[in-house]
Formats: structure tokens, C-alpha cells, sequence
């Protein structure tokens, strides 16, 4: 069974990656709101707070603690310096440097998105908010929305607000005017920290020095059209202004010549010569939100968050090498939202990278060589090595003409935070590989029990391997089908058990020329005396045989453990409708062509319809 770790972790645990060794005084206005802060600013002892994650493990900052403007959404270090990019959804966007040594703050640059105002500026909208501006203390927000109030009491909230989130020691600012930031950021040589511009279509190279923070080059960008089969299939910013690329994430190449920015709105990724501002493009996908070198820099990643997964580029030749997905599809008809790629990051010395899918808590690693997802972080080790030893790897061919399914169904208890869970995958040469959903709310009216199921209860009782059916799946295709289940788990405990679904139209397709090539037409049944597959004109598919008047020809065991499968497990037979009296039955055992095969498997000639798996 797949368990995501939590992203809140991986969030927590990034927070605290700067600490060092004492706490230190934040910017915060108000003793009563924060007790434990103030009195580490006085000198007292206090507790470091504490905070609970959803595993139940409790984390705490162990070195320096300070505060930043409103909503930080990235940072970048270089030297002594760390440079934190704020206030995304304020009036004025702001990158703060701060001595990497104590956090204290050094500078700051705001953008504005018209001319900055030289004033402290306030004032109500109609959309219901009260904003005040503060040249001076940009990286306080000022803002607040108050719909029912009338226009004074919006700005004198607004006012007090700007008041109790400003310094009281105003840091040296650099404004700049008609500008804004996004979320892009990162540092390069000779101390030059590059940031993007979200609706300014820029990338804006500066640095901090002597107290104060320069721009010294701002890089432009152009909109890139894209195909209209192509998420969001139009552009989705507004149509009456200038379409913008909208730079978010932004790399430096290893060699410090490019810089690379993915654009939103132009589903592109542009690499920009540093020295002449020279900008070429290629299309990156649906929403490129982040990029990342991997590969010792061979290789560009580009996380489409209107999309399924990543897109892997050469980074030489600036050329798309694929797509590889890290969740389930999402097209045109999709109702739900997409898995969301977002934050990656890259392993060092290695092809390979970490991908945050948001939307479903789930971290992925990528091969970019080979342009597969190879891991998936779970709460347990030992959940890699089930994933890892349970799948055959498939050819190119089987590739190329197959989309199978996977479940994964959990015996009940075993989860910690679920009694039920089912992994349901199931798609066709036709059709993308999607989830199948089903409720597993014991309360709801359309409660699905798998554990009455033959092909889970069977398995759980045994903890052995079982064919079910034939019968008809109403839960899945509607076909009829048989169902090919083995038990996981370690020797003491069940765990659940994994399984195929297999229509058995196509494995009739597989056994009927094996069937006719012998010199009597015989009927192959399961442990229940039902018909599997025929080849006699009297015995169809899913009929009852007689329970007498009828002789077993013994398939073979070598056959069959050469598929991988327990012939005594399994309880098939072969029958023959109409043996000659006197004498013993002709046996001819049945050929499994040659194929890649493993404990619990079927012949790599039976492809299975739908896979899945259980607790």
C-alpha cells in the first residue's frame, strides 16, 4: 500500500533548515500575542514552540528564529547573505537581505505595480478592502477586507493594521516603480541575486551592498503562443491587455551564462544569455511553475502544474526529451483538478529529482535519463521493496500497445489512519489509466465491501494465490472476467493482496488456438466446476459442468509453475466433455511460450485488463 509522507513535513522541516543556534528577536508588534518570542528578545528562557505534524511527530526550530514581511514564498543564499521574497498578494512585493550569520535584516527592495507613492497612502475600494501604504515600511501589508463597513472604518483599519506589522526600525528600501515580484528566485555569482516579475514580464537582476539594495539589469520577457490542444487551451490571463509569459521559477545554468524562467501564462521555458539579454523559448508544457537542473546540469525539469507531471529538456540543446507523469492523467473531460506539480528538487550527483505533487501529498523521484518516475516516498521502507519486487518491468512493445491497471487493496486494520483502502487503476489502449473511485464509507448507501469479495476473502483466508470467476464485474467493466489475486504481507501478518483482472474474451484468444490444437475438444474449468474457456459446441463460458460422467485430463504442473502459478493452488482442470470407454485419456500438456515471468504472475502473453491491490 502507497503512503505519500505529508507535505506539511517536508514544509516544516525545509522552515527550519536555517536554523543555527540561538533564537533572536522577530518582527513582531505585540508582547501579548507572542509571549515565548518576546521573552527570548528580553533574555528569558523560554520553550521553543513546538509544531504537531499529521503523523503525530512533534518538530521544533534548534537555532535562530526571526520573523518576515507577509507570506514569504521563496529564499536564496549566497555568501553571507539570504534574500527572502515576500508579500505576494500585497501592494508592494518585497526581497529583504538578511546576514545569514544573525538574520538580521540589512535592506530591502519593494516593486510597485504603478508609480510609488512618496507618501503614506490610504484608502477603501469597492471590492470591500482598506489598504494603506507606507513607503517606508513596504514590507507591511496594510491591507484588510472589511465589505460592510463603510470607507472610514476600512481605512482606519487598514491604517492600524499597516501600524502593527510595520518595524519599529524602518529598514533601508530601494522602491521600484511599475514592477512587481512573483516566486521566482535565485543567487549567482558575485553576489547578483535574480528575482521574476509575475505581471511585469520581467526578470530583475540586483544585489546588496554597502546597506542598500541596486538593481543593475532587468531582463524582459514575451508572451509565447501555444496549441490549442494544449492545456488551458487558451490563454488565461486578461484578454484585453497585453498577453504576458508571467515569470515564476528561475534557475541559473552551470556554467553562470543563462538564466532559466518558466512562463505560466505562455506554457513556456525561456533561457536568457546573462551578458547580451539575448532570450530564446520552447514550449514546456501546461503551467510551468518550477524549474531545476538535474544531472550535474545536463538536464532542465520543468514541474507542469496544469498537468500530470514533469517535462525533462536537454539543457545543451534547450529540446524537450519528454514527459514523465507523476500522477493520473487529466484531459479536456476531467472534472477534478490535476495532481499539480509543484516544488522539485534535485538529488545531487544523480539523474534523479523530487517532485511535489500538491494536490494529492505524494513526492515522486524521477529519473531524468530514463524519463521514469522510479520512487514514490512513503511512512515505511518496506513499502518501496513491496512496490519494487511486485511490478515486472514492461518492454518498449508492451508499452507501446498496452495501458494495464493497478490496485492495491489493504486488508482492514492494517492502515493506522484508514480500516478501508483500495488502489484501483484501470484503463485500454483507448483510454488513459485513471483511478477508479469507489466509496469504502461502511455508512454510505453505496458502500463498496470488498472484503466479501471471492477474489479478496478467498486470498485472505489461504494467504495463498486465486483466480476468481469467471463472472461479471458490474463494479468495473461489465465484462465478463476473471480475477488473479496474490496475498502481501510478511509471515505473520496479512497485509492485503494485489490482483489483475483479465476479460475473458482475451484470454480465450490466448488459450482457444492451444485448445483446438489438440485431437479432442476439451473444456477448461475452475476449482468450482465452472466453465473458464471451450472448445466444445456444448460447453460455453461460465456454464456449470456435470459433477460426473466426466474424466480430468491433468494439465501440467511444469506449464504452469512456469507461469508462476500453483496449479494446485489454482484448481483448474482440464475436462473431457465425451472420453472413449476402455481406454485412458490422451494427455497433451499445454505450451506457455517463453516470457518474463515472476512469483504470482501470469505468461507475459496474458495482459491484464485491470490491476489492483488491497489491505
Amino acid at each position: 500500500m502507497i503512503r505519500p509522507i505529508h507535505l506539511t513535513m517536508l514544509c516544516a522541516i525545509s522552515a527550519l533548515a536555517l536554523s543555527r543556534t540561538a533564537l533572536a528577536g522577530p518582527f513582531l508588534v505585540s508582547q501579548a500575542e507572542y509571549p515565548s518570542e518576546w521573552a527570548a528578545m528580553n533574555g528569558v528562557k523560554a520553550t521553543p514552540p513546538k509544531a504537531i505534524l499529521p503523523t503525530g511527530r512533534a518538530i521544533a526550530p534548534v537555532g535562530r528564529l526571526n520573523g518576515t514581511p507577509n507570506l514569504p514564498t521563496m529564499l536564496a543564499i549566497r555568501g553571507n547573505q539570504v534574500a527572502v521574497l515576500a508579500n505576494g498578494a500585497t501592494p508592494f512585493q518585497t526581497l529583504t537581505f538578511y546576514d545569514a550569520q544573525t538574520l538580521k535584516p540589512i535592506d530591502r527592495l519593494a516593486a510597485f505595480s504603478k508609480l510609488v507613492p512618496n507618501q503614506p497612502v490610504a484608502l477603501a475600494t469597492r471590492g470591500g478592502s482598506g489598504i494603506a501604504l507606507n513607503p517606508l515600511h513596504t514590507g507591511a501589508s496594510g491591507t484588510v477586507y472589511v465589505p460592510k463597513e463603510d470607507a472610514a472604518q476600512k481605512i482606519a483599519q487598514a491604517k492600524a493594521t499597516l501600524v502593527a506589522e510595520s518595524n519599529p526600525t524602518a529598514i533601508p528600501t530601494t522602491l521600484l516603480s511599475h514592477s512587481d515580484f512573483f516566486q521566482g528566485l535565485t543567487a549567482g555569482r558575485d553576489g547578483v541575486f535574480y528575482a521574476t516579475g509575475g505581471d511585469s514580464d520581467k526578470v530583475i537582476a540586483l544585489r546588496s551592498k554597502d546597506g542598500k539594495a541596486r538593481v543593475i539589469r532587468q531582463y524582459i520577457l514575451q508572451w509565447q503562443s501555444f496549441s490549442r490542444n494544449q492545456y488551458p487551451y487558451q490563454y488565461q490571463g486578461d484578454q484585453q491587455k497585453k498577453y504576458l509569459f508571467y515569470p515564476d521559477s528561475v534557475v541559473i545554468g552551470p556554467d553562470n551564462h543563462h538564466l532559466y524562467v518558466t512562463g505560466m501564462l505562455a506554457n513556456s521555458l525561456a533561457r536568457i544569455d546573462i551578458a547580451s539579454g539575448k532570450t530564446d523559448y520552447v514550449n514546456a508544457g501546461p503551467y510551468p511553475f518550477a524549474v531545476a537542473l538535474a544531472d550535474q546540469g545536463r538536464r532542465l525539469v520543468v514541474s507542469d502544474w496544469g498537468s500530470n507531471g514533469v517535462t525533462v529538456l536537454d539543457r545543451q540543446t534547450f529540446r524537450v526529451l519528454g514527459h514523465v507523469a507523476t500522477g493520473h492523467a487529466v484531459g479536456s473531460s476531467t472534472v477534478a483538478a490535476g495532481v499539480h506539480p509543484s516544488a522539485m528538487v534535485a538529488v545531487p550527483d544523480s539523474p534523479d529529482v523530487f517532485v511535489a505533487d500538491a494536490n494529492i501529498d505524494k513526492v515522486v523521484e524521477v529519473n531524468t535519463q530514463t524519463l521514469q518516475p522510479v520512487r514514490i516516498i512513503n511512512e515505511y521502507a518496506w513499502h518501496n521493496l513491496f512496490v519494487h519486487q511486485l511490478f515486472i518491468r514492461p518492454t518498449a512493445e508492451e508499452l507501446a500497445h498496452h495501458q494495464p491497471g493497478f490496485t492495491v487493496v489493504c486488508a482492514p486494520g492494517f492502515l493506522a489512519d484508514a480500516h478501508h483502502w483500495l488502489e484501483w487503476w484501470w484503463g485500454g489502449p483507448s483510454q488513459a489509466v485513471a483511478p477508479l473511485r469507489v466509496s469504502l464509507d461502511p455508512s454510505s448507501p453505496d458502500y463498496f465491501d470488498y472484503t466479501a469479495s471471492d477474489w479478496y476473502a478467498t486470498v485472505a483466508a489461504r494467504c495463498a494465490p486465486h483466480v476468481a470467476g469467471p463472472y461479471v464485474d458490474y463494479a468495473c467493466t461489465n465484462e465478463y472476467a476473471l480475477t488473479l489475486a496474490l496475498p502481501c504481507g510478511g509471515p505473520d501478518r496479512f497485509a492485503g493482496i494485489v490482483a489483475a483482472d483479465m476479460v475473458v474474451a482475451n484470454l480465450e484468444r490466448w488459450l482457444m488456438p492451444r485448445l483446438c490444437a489438440l485431437d479432442r475438444p476439451l473444456v477448461l474449468v475452475n476449482a468450482m466446476g465452472r466453465v473458464v474457456t471451450s472448445a466444445s459446441a456444448s460447453f460455453a463460458p461460465g456454464v456449470l459442468v456435470p459433477a460426473n460422467g466426466f474424466e480430468l485430463i491433468g494439465l501440467s504442473r511444469g506449464a504452469w509453475r512456469r507461469a508462476g502459478v500453483d496449479p494446485d493452488a489454482m484448481g483448474w482442470a482440464l475436462w473431457d466433455p465425451a472420453p472413449t470407454p476402455g481406454r485412458a485419456c490422451p494427455y497433451r500438456p499445454m505450451r506457455v511460450p517463453p516470457s518474463r515471468t515472476s512469483a504470482g504472475s501470469v505468461p507475459g502473453s496474458w495482459v491484464p485488463d485491470c490491476c489492483w491491490a488491497t489491505r
